[in-house]
């Protein structure tokens, strides 16, 4: 005769092993930003949180931050970098606008400076003489994010591009 299996334990499951069984590990709780960012706060989180709030508040405001980065930030000052003049330029139309989200945001004034990672400044004059160089700048200003945004909401097209401060 061939042995029986082994009948099943009615015993609870923590006392069948003989030792108690171990808690399932405590997991921290997700931690919410705080509504304005800590001196310490990484400019690249409070570029993004500001983003953000543009974009709730005032969307054209937000399409200009496109691809803008925060480089600087004092108690009284920020100051931003966008790809090219024609980002410059655009989000230094809405400098106003941009200084008041700022000062929303942080809860104390903000005075705004804004730069070209191509070496332009906002609102800064004279056309660029090289073909090659005008060349970029253009499509700079088809490929962006900003341009596409206004050309699709707006259903429009594209008719002449001109660099900024300069006859063609």
């Amino acid at each position: 005769m061939a042995p029986r299996p082994a009948a099943a334990s009615t015993a609870p499951a923590g006392k069948r092993s003989g030792a108690p069984a171990a808690p399932a590990p405590a997991r921290p709780a997700p931690r919410t930003p705080p509504a304005t960012p800590r001196g310490d706060a990484p400019a690249e989180a409070v570029f993004d949180r500001l983003r953000g709030l543009a974009g709730e508040r005032n969307r054209t405001l937000a399409a200009a931050m496109e691809g803008g980065r925060l480089v600087e930030r004092s108690d009284s000052a920020l100051l931003f970098s966008v790809p090219h003049a024609f980002a410059a330029q655009r989000l230094n139309a809405r400098r106003e606008a941009l200084e008041a989200l700022c000062a929303h945001f942080f809860g104390r004034p903000m005075r705004v400076e804004i730069r070209s990672e191509s070496g332009g400044e906002a609102g800064g004059g004279g056309g660029a003489a090289d073909p090659e160089a005008v060349r970029r700048l253009r499509q700079d200003a088809l490929n962006d994010p900003g341009v596409a945004a206004a050309l699709e909401l707006l259903e429009g097209e594209i008719v002449e591009i001109r660099p900024l401060g300069g006859e063609r």
